[in-house]
């Protein structure tokens, strides 16, 4: 699927996030198109500090943002999802694209293995939904439809 196409899918606004070498094809499209114009897109020292701008960004406009990042980087957005975005704190929804770096089966380098084999458990006890990117695209709508109506976050697996 195309970054554009999928990105109208989600119809966000705002987006933060840290680049991922596997997210490159949406990093080079956002700074094509919004460059580091604080009002669409800010690239972010930390993941947390990302999620955290979203929630912001979310309480300011209504509107919902997207935080990208490396499964690597999950481990920092775990205090502000437990602390202000789960439905039992503020409810604020925030997509989370997520590069899936050692996802099993895939071959990758040693030190994203246990990573890559964590990371979909990390989303579950997170409270956090998720969908494949490989999965059909009608999938990938009915999971932003009723996470959004949850007002969860909402992660896609990239690859």
């Amino acid at each position: 699927m195309k970054v554009e196409n999928f990105l109208e899918i989600i119809g966000s606004e705002f987006y933060t996030g840290v680049p991922d070498s596997q997210l490159k094809a949406l990093c080079d499209y956002l700074i094509r198109t919004y460059g580091t114009d604080p009002a669409h897109h800010i690239i972010g020292a930390n993941e947390g500090c990302c999620a955290a701008l979203a929630a912001g960004y979310h309480l300011a406009t209504g509107k919902i943002p997207v935080v990208y990042l490396q499964n690597s980087g999950e481990g920092n957005i775990i205090n502000p999802s437990a602390s202000l975005l789960n439905s039992q704190v503020y409810a604020i929804p925030v997509i989370f694209i997520i590069g899936w770096r050692g996802e099993p089966g895939v071959h990758d380098e040693p030190q994203h293995i246990y990573q890559g084999a964590v990371t979909v458990k990390l989303l579950e006890d997170m409270d956090i939904c998720f969908s494949h990117l490989q999965h059909p695209i009608a999938q990938v709508q009915g999971i932003y439809s009723s996470g959004i109506q949850q007002s969860r976050q909402i992660a896609e697996c990239a690859i």
